[in-house]
């Protein structure tokens, strides 16, 4: 019985290992070959992309919004396209990132800054 059992188990781990290899493998053929003719592929047909709502919620969804983003936007369905790049640069903003988060969000502001139109105060600005 004990022998049998050992069979078994020593069984069950070479198939766990087989399927692990078969992964890594696939992982490995997806990155080194599947990947690079895929995104050229995506790369040709955005050749001059526009923006539609269907991309703004394929960004969102790439960006994994939490429940601080959609405190901060609300429901992402019915947002205005004037109100897009806000919502990108928000979704930015709250991204994982190698950085520690205070750091990376200060970053963010200050080149947001720099770049808003002349003229054009943040809301809630007091003059």
């Amino acid at each position: 019985m004990r022998v049998a059992q050992y069979a078994i188990t020593e069984l069950d781990r070479s198939i766990e290992e087989a399927h692990r290899t078969k992964n890594r493998l696939d992982f490995d053929r997806w990155r080194a070959e599947l990947r690079p003719r895929a995104t050229q592929l995506v790369a040709s047909r955005a050749a001059r992309p526009t923006w539609s709502r269907a991309l703004l919620k394929l960004v969102l969804e790439e960006r994994y919004p939490n429940d601080l983003f959609t405190e901060l936007v609300g429901n992402r369905d019915p947002v205005p396209s004037r109100r897009w790049p806000r919502v990108i640069a928000i979704a930015v903003a709250l991204r994982p990132s190698s950085f520690p988060a205070q750091k990376s969000i200060y970053h963010m502001g200050r080149l947001l800054k720099r770049h808003r139109p002349a003229g054009r105060r943040p809301a809630g600005h007091m003059a």
